[in-house]
């Protein structure tokens, strides 16, 4: 199936250190070609790390109140290691578009994420319910 400029594909879900989640998947670019001159109007302005002229984009979608370390990676890129809390559908630190062009051969590619931490891990006790018997 042809996958058009913005348009997205995602994983089936996983769970990583007890949380669980999907990978969001822009493998011609995460902006369309009408959204390009919307977004980048102003060349000042800063974008976050976003690109217009990206081959594709990569983001870890968690449910809300979710805390980690992450980095995400394309082939043989990978982003900066990063804290991202999830309090929304807004995306900012979870997405991540790799700097490299794109590779000749797609057969082959991977994309993934490495999740270093999760600060809401809960430690022994914290899931008894008040009130319970312990």
């Amino acid at each position: 199936r042809e996958v058009h400029k913005g348009q997205y594909f995602n994983s089936p879900t996983f769970k990583a250190l007890g949380e669980e989640g999907f990978l969001r998947f822009w493998p011609n670019g995460f902006y369309n070609k009408t959204q390009c001159p919307r977004v980048f109007q102003d060349a000042q302005s800063n974008r976050g790390g976003d690109r217009k002229s990206c081959w594709c984009a990569i983001a870890l979608m968690m449910p809300a109140g979710t805390h980690l370390r992450i980095r995400l990676f394309v082939g043989d890129q990978s982003s900066d290691v990063v804290e991202v809390y999830w309090d929304g559908p807004a995306m900012s630190k979870q997405l991540w578009m790799p700097e490299a062009k794109r590779p000749e051969d797609l057969s082959e590619l991977f994309v993934g994420v490495e999740v270093l931490k999760n600060f809401r891990q809960l430690r022994p006790r914290e899931a008894v319910p008040k009130g319970s018997w312990q």
